[in-house]
């Protein structure tokens, strides 16, 4: 199912009014790269990417203002109040495209938004109420519905004067969301003893999460990834009934037979909405196990809460890879949480400029 995801682009001032488009023209995308300054332009991406490699960032969407010297604002793309996906910026070639260039304005100040990935359908609108500039908000989304990475970037207050040359916007691109994966296999103690040993996940539920948030960027700080904070959707919070992952499913195995090799319980990692408090996330197992031979399997469940001294919140940019082993004992043994950034050392960000 196609989930749509709504972009506002919220503005602060009473009566706020957008005046018609910016300034463009009928130059196509190969007109990019001639370094004279005139036209709005993206350069290439110049450090480690914040999917899994550089090769996975091929477009994302853009959208952008700036202010007049009255205090109005003008949409640059002409996306305000459009049901849209934002202006494709495209990667052809090593650099960064997109179709009817508008020129820079001079003397005014611009604000540009971008999001990764760019199909997924957005509008974005100025109510025009309320105070401050214009910010980028992200509504109604289901991360339980998704299986792609979600980055947002913004490159605000950009002035350029008569007599100036711009260069290409620089976007630093950052994680919105968490990556979570549940790792099983029999305890090596227990096969060593009793080599017939046997053990099988039946049903395992994740709940006490959200489904569906909203996230604001306003005041976003991207150098700091622990800001990142979603508003729960009402009626989204999960329960054992109705649960965030479960086996089984018609994707994943009705059972997992468990050995001493690791196993992910719901088929690979998956995202999640960043947390401050992982209190009532509860990880529900179900599983039997069969200590010889020929005898009848003995049923067991366990519900395991997983904060812990080591993951007491889900960061954004973050993986958590939760590991544990099943024995001849009543209950599953749990092994330190681990976490790591998505990249070794550039802290869930991707450069574009």
């Amino acid at each position: 199912m196609i989930m749509k995801t709504t972009i506002l682009l919220l503005n602060a001032a009473a009566a706020l009014s957008l005046l018609a488009s910016a300034s463009s023209c009928t130059k196509t995308r190969t007109d990019i790269g001639s370094g004279t300054g005139t036209y709005i332009e993206f350069a290439s991406i110049l450090t480690r990417t914040t999917v899994e490699s550089p090769d996975d960032i091929d477009e994302f969407a853009v959208w952008g203002y700036y202010q007049n010297a009255d205090g109005t604002y003008q949409d640059v793309f002409g996306q305000i109040g459009t049901e849209n996906t934002g202006v494709p910026v495209r990667n052809e070639n090593g650099g960064w495209v997109y179709d009817d260039l508008k020129k820079w304005e001079f003397g005014v100040r611009y604000n540009f938004y971008a999001i990764y990935p760019q199909h997924i359908k957005h509008l974005v609108e100025v109510p025009g109420i309320g105070g401050g500039d214009p910010f980028m908000s992200v509504l109604d989304y289901d991360v339980s519905a998704q299986d792609n990475d979600l980055m947002f970037a913004v490159a605000e207050s950009i002035r350029y004067d008569d007599g100036e040359t711009p260069a290409p916007v620089r976007f630093t691109f950052s994680h919105l969301l968490s990556k979570v994966d549940f790792i099983a296999s029999i305890d090596p103690a227990t096969l060593a003893n009793l080599p017939d040993f046997k053990a099988k996940i039946t049903e395992a539920k994740l709940y006490g999460m959200a489904k569906e948030a909203h996230l604001s960027a306003q005041d976003l700080e991207q150098t700091d990834m622990t800001t990142v904070v979603w508003d729960t959707v009402d009626g989204t919070i999960t329960d054992s009934s109705n649960p965030f992952k479960k086996i089984p499913e018609s994707n994943i195995p009705a059972s997992i037979e468990l050995d001493s090799q690791e196993q992910s319980v719901f088929g690979k990692e998956f995202y999640v909405f960043p947390s401050g408090d992982i209190s009532d996330y509860i990880l529900e197992i179900h599983w039997t196990v069969t200590a010889e031979a020929g005898a009848s399997p003995i049923e067991r469940s366990q519900q395991i809460r997983l904060v812990s001294p080591n993951a007491r919140s889900w960061v954004a940019g973050k993986r958590y890879r939760y590991s544990f082993t099943i024995s001849d004992t009543d209950h599953i043994l749990f092994d330190i949480p681990s976490v790591t950034p998505w990249t070794d050392a550039s802290g869930g960000i991707i450069v574009v400029e």
